[in-house]
């Protein structure tokens, strides 16, 4: 399906239930790259896979959410933030795998320097 909206801009796939997987994330990545919203909150199926299928498929993406996704990891997190300069809003709230700590918050900035004070954790 994912290929029929190549200008898709703004995708929300956040659910109560993890249907969410690394390979749907990957198709949207593969075939829109125009996204700039993407909600992935509470997908607790998502892992660095897509951190790095987004960071390579969307490169003009601008805001993240990530939400309650805990098999991400800081490795998937810097990874993403070397790719996506555009990033300006990430949401990082309940990403208790992911190292997200002071530490983490202060290199994000050197490699997206539009982000601004959104990062929530």
């Amino acid at each position: 399906m994912a290929p029929k909206f190549s200008r898709l801009q703004v995708c929300h796939l956040w659910s109560n239930r993890s249907y969410l997987t690394d390979e749907a994330v990957q198709a949207l990545a593969v075939h829109c790259h125009e996204l700039k919203d993407v909600d992935l909150s509470k997908g607790t199926k998502i892992t660095d896979e897509s951190l790095v299928a987004l960071a390579h498929g969307c490169p003009n993406l601008e805001k993240l959410n990530l939400s309650g996704c805990t098999n991400i990891t800081e490795h998937g997190l810097t990874y993403l933030t070397e790719h996506c300069h555009y990033l300006k809003n990430l949401n990082l709230c309940g990403c208790s795998n992911a190292g997200v700590d002071q530490a983490l918050l202060v290199t994000i900035p050197l490699s997206v320097p539009n982000i601004n004070s959104a990062i929530s954790f």
